[in-house]
């Protein structure tokens, strides 16, 4: 939102969710709560949440504020990104592991607070080799 470019290199040795999302998409506004919720239960951990969304810079510092969305929204205003990584349905969540691979992917909303959703990130984290994990704060 800032105008700063973002890269998934930047990312390297966290688990990182992508999830592409759209004001106007309920299952988007519906399972945005449980990322939210997400990122403070795995507070502390080489982990990380970006959002990805199409809409135009003012629908979305607006969706910001109204959501209170407190995850970093990234803009991609022509869904080059989107369509790089195939996500034509919304919402659609890439699981990307530490080593920057795709992991696994979820088309549809999603519950990202449930714990086996916990145990499924937890267990991505420990499977980390210890040259990829970082110890710095979470970045994002």
């Amino acid at each position: 939102m800032n105008g700063e470019r973002v890269s998934l290199s930047q990312f390297r040795g966290k688990v990182v969710i992508i999830n592409f999302w759209s004001s106007g998409c309920p299952p988007c506004i519906m399972e945005m709560p449980s990322l939210i919720k997400l990122k403070g239960l795995m507070d502390g951990k080489p982990f990380v949440i970006l959002t990805i969304t199409s809409d135009p810079r003012s629908i979305s510092e607006r969706a910001i504020r109204e959501m209170n969305i407190t995850l970093p929204v990234l803009l991609d205003p022509d869904a080059r990104v989107a369509m790089t990584y195939g996500a034509y349905g919304l919402p659609t969540t890439y699981i990307i592991a530490a080593d920057g691979t795709v992991d696994n992917h979820v088309v549809g909303g999603a519950n990202w607070s449930d714990g086996s959703v916990l145990d499924y990130l937890n267990k991505l984290i420990k499977t980390t080799p210890a040259s990829q994990k970082t110890s710095s704060p979470q970045g994002t």
